[in-house]
């Protein structure tokens, strides 16, 4: 029996969704992602849902919102964004288990699909069918069986897979990824980064490279390339500090699991760039992002408010388990606490708040083509990857 690197996953799995126990879309954004909330919705400012995936025609988009759905603005909508003909610039499907509040009516009532209450959806209806998504998410921690310890235990790359060719420097990666002795202490504890050490900074200001069989966590300072391949486990927080001009790019099929917190301040990283200098960043506009060339998955179970090196000098908020701020991300983003995108942020991919808040205040479109793999080898998110069986090998006979 094997345990592949990957595990093909469909449109429905929950790291295809911005997924959170309650979203509050902010500013001038335009989501052009599928959309699951257990609880209520914001749409604030002059935020609208985009009727396609992508905010292109060809996908029709989908929204699950099982509490009540605020609109607290005249612009505010769900579809007739690039248009207004029906059922063209329809959403696919939304559903509200609660009510709806708008501008004109704020009270909380029966929603009126339509022009009334500006949303338009081909299908709707309060009931969310059980097949919206796939499975509802879960990031637990820290006893054997719970997500973060069937990563620390099966990770690729971690406390238990050391690095088989390269290095981490002790610059960088002062504890390794769980001890400086590199022995695995056997703990989920912030071990890799203790309170009052800096978060490990994946993109610093010299190269480094750590490969196993199957896993890689690589840096090449002088392309300003980041490589991630399979399952990575750190014991503790890290940041990405590669400012825009420097154009950093990721490549490989990856998620690092952190049980701190992780941060982006001032910072770039992209499958795909555009433009020059401090002017640099993700290219978002349809199909330039192929998740199978980069498509990296950080998973954060820290909280913000528990130590200084989880609060990233106060970056990461209390409550929060990801903050990008003023920053450029390509790739997906879950914690069980809140994740938040900072008003000046492009972010691209899905975002998950397992247990709580997902804030996503950038002032650009969100699209997010399909991530159609999830890294295995343990419980991400959701039920376990099967095993794979070995074709016969080696074998003879008469």
């Amino acid at each position: 029996m094997i345990k592949p690197l990957v595990t093909q996953i469909g449109q429905n799995n929950p790291l295809n969704f911005i997924y959170g126990d309650s979203i509050n879309f902010q500013q001038s954004v335009t989501v052009a992602s599928p959309v699951y909330a257990a609880g209520d919705v914001h749409l604030q400012n002059s935020s609208t849902i985009s009727e396609w995936i992508g905010n292109s025609a060809g996908k029709p988009n989908q929204v699950a919102v099982g509490g009540n759905f605020y609109e607290e603005q005249n612009q505010n909508k769900a579809g007739h964004v690039n248009g207004s003909v029906d059922p063209a610039n329809d959403l696919g499907a939304m559903y509200v288990r609660g009510q709806c509040s708008t501008k004109s009516n704020t009270t909380l009532h029966a929603c009126a699909w339509g022009a009334t209450d500006r949303i338009w959806a081909v299908t709707h209806g309060n009931t969310i069918p059980a097949d919206f998504m796939n499975y509802v998410p879960q990031l637990t921690c820290c006893s054997t069986g719970t997500t973060m310890a069937e990563a620390y235990r099966t990770a690729d790359l971690g406390p238990r897979a050391p690095c088989t060719s390269g290095s981490l420097p002790a610059t960088v990666f002062p504890n390794k990824f769980d001890t400086a002795s590199g022995v695995a202490d056997g703990t989920i504890n912030n071990s890799a980064t203790p309170a009052g050490s800096a978060a490990i900074d994946l993109t610093p200001n010299a190269s480094y490279s750590c490969k196993s069989r199957a896993g890689e966590l690589s840096w090449n300072n002088a392309t300003k390339k980041l490589t991630v391949q399979g399952t990575i486990f750190i014991d503790g927080s890290a940041t990405i500090s590669s400012a825009p001009s420097a154009q950093a790019t990721v490549s490989g099929q990856g998620s690092i699991f952190l049980s701190g917190t992780f941060m982006m301040k001032n910072a770039l990283l992209c499958v795909k760039t555009i433009g020059s200098g401090n002017g640099t960043h993700c290219d978002t506009s349809a199909g330039a992002w192929d998740p199978n060339v980069g498509a990296l998955i950080i998973v954060a179970h820290g909280d913000g408010g528990l130590d200084s090196t989880q609060s990233q000098a106060n970056n990461v908020v209390a409550g929060q388990g990801i903050n990008i701020k003023g920053s450029d991300f390509q790739g997906g983003l879950v914690a069980d606490k809140d994740v938040g995108v900072d008003t000046t942020s492009v972010m691209q991919g899905p975002m998950v708040s397992v247990y709580h808040t997902v804030n996503a205040g950038q002032t650009n479109v969100l699209p997010s083509p399909p991530i159609l793999f999830a890294p295995s080898g343990e419980t991400l998110l959701g039920p376990p990857p099967l095993p794979q069986l070995l074709p016969p090998q080696q074998f003879g006979g008469g």
